[in-house]
């Protein structure tokens, strides 16, 4: 019966973390890969965000740069959006508003949660009332690394 309980849980975790990627991996695909019309995008992060930038791309390191930060909406969705580029490769920064299901399942090891979707790196986060997500086409261990030092900086401006 144990194992049972231990295998439906395990389930749950899984589909749960991956339902909670997919919302930063969207944004991504709309966003920095081009699908969202620019007239759909404020530019700037609002009052609230705009000086989480400059410590965001401290926190990321030289090899960053800024492509654009702005607010956008998909799929009824607000997000606020750094997108960053590595080499060639876009690096989205994403935070949105947390609903109240919108909970990652707790984990022993680590507060981010990582997956690969949709070929995307994806390392998604709680942070106050908001879920925070790095999603890229690097390597995971790469976005993860990213993930573990930017979260930190996204904190301090999400939480009371």
């Amino acid at each position: 019966m144990l194992a049972v309980v231990a295998g439906g849980v395990w389930f749950y975790s899984i589909r749960k973390t991956n339902e909670l990627l997919d919302i930063g991996v969207d944004d991504h695909l709309h966003c920095a890969m081009g699908r969202t019309p620019k007239a759909e995008r404020a530019e700037g992060l609002g009052t609230q965000f705009a000086p989480m930038l400059e410590p965001v791309v401290d926190a990321a390191g030289a090899d960053y740069s800024v492509v654009s930060a702005h607010r956008c909406n998909v799929s009824g969705r607000t997000y606020f959006h750094i997108i960053m580029q590595r080499g060639q490769t876009p690096v989205s920064v994403i935070l949105t508003p947390r609903g109240e299901q919108e909970i990652f399942p707790r984990t022993l090891s680590s507060r981010l949660h990582e997956g690969i979707r949709d070929g995307f790196s994806v390392a998604g986060f709680q942070s106050g009332a908001h879920l925070g997500y790095i999603v890229s086409a690097l390597p995971g261990n790469q976005n993860g690394e990213l993930a573990a030092r930017l979260a930190p900086v996204i904190d301090r401006y999400t939480k009371p």
